[in-house]
């Protein structure tokens, strides 16, 4: 029985060590005052696992490349469904967008959408042939290579200790053995969770790139409502009335 119970101090700790290798001391039946090495090392370290100090050069480098677009168009209406066509064209998903200022004759449109990461280029160059001026357009990176090999590691060595817990579940044989176990249990499958949801954001953020894309519909020289007739006229009163004013100066 002190055996097992020991070998659940160890756990316990090593569990609370690998959580940012913090010095904070839980007070808890489990929480032991002697400091040892980081977990992810020795776990890392017995599986022969490089660090992340060299895996950067062992794996495959994590880029998210993205993208921004600002471009004036002739009709706005016509503009937006060719962008859709052009998501489709490129296996893309379109994550939100809206349009507004038709009733102050300024009509635009905002479209954020996914698409492949090789696609980025192909997608910008057809964008950009739909548009009558180039108002912005700007391609930036992120390299998340670093970040991508720690939550792997910390993934890793929390299934390991996860495992431990279970081996070590099915050999207690007390009450209070079992409820800190699951506690434990519990509070190791939370930070998997997390971890593993970190991870899938990773890979998809650098498998396919955002683009955000604001249309602008060229502002008419003329304007909705101009018509010959009225400006003839306007333009004859306006007439008329200089040359009263300049009669009026010269008497």
């Amino acid at each position: 029985m002190k055996k097992i119970l020991s070998i659940l101090l160890i756990f316990a700790f090593l569990l609370s060590c690998s959580k940012n290798h913090s010095e904070e001391i839980i007070h808890s039946p489990l929480s032991l005052n002697t400091k040892i090495g980081s977990p992810e090392r020795m776990v890392m370290s017995d599986m022969s696992i490089p660090l992340s100090g060299n895996s950067s050069q062992l794996i495959e480098r994590k880029i998210q490349k993205n993208a921004r677009a600002q471009i004036e168009v002739k009709d706005i209406d016509l503009a937006i469904s060719k962008v859709e066509k052009i998501i489709q064209k490129f296996q893309g998903e379109t994550i939100n967008s809206n349009r507004g200022g038709a009733d102050i004759g300024d009509p635009y449109a905002n479209i954020s959408f996914r698409i492949p990461v090789e696609s980025l280029e192909d997608v910008l160059k057809e964008i950009i042939g739909i548009s009558t001026k180039i108002i912005r357009e700007e391609i930036y990176t992120n390299d998340v290579t670093e970040e991508f090999i720690d939550v792997e590691a910390k993934l890793l060595n929390m299934k390991s200790t996860e495992s431990r817990f279970k081996e070590l579940l099915l050999k207690t044989t007390t009450v209070t053995e079992i409820l800190e176990v699951e506690t434990q249990l519990t509070r190791i499958r939370g930070e998997i969770d997390g971890l593993e949801g970190r991870l899938k954001y990773l890979n998809q953020t650098t498998s396919t790139s955002r683009v955000d894309l604001n249309l602008q519909q060229e502002p008419s020289i003329s304007g909705d409502k101009w018509g010959f007739t009225e400006s003839f006229k306007t333009a004859l009163t306006n007439l008329t009335s200089f040359g009263k004013i300049t009669a009026d100066f010269l008497i």
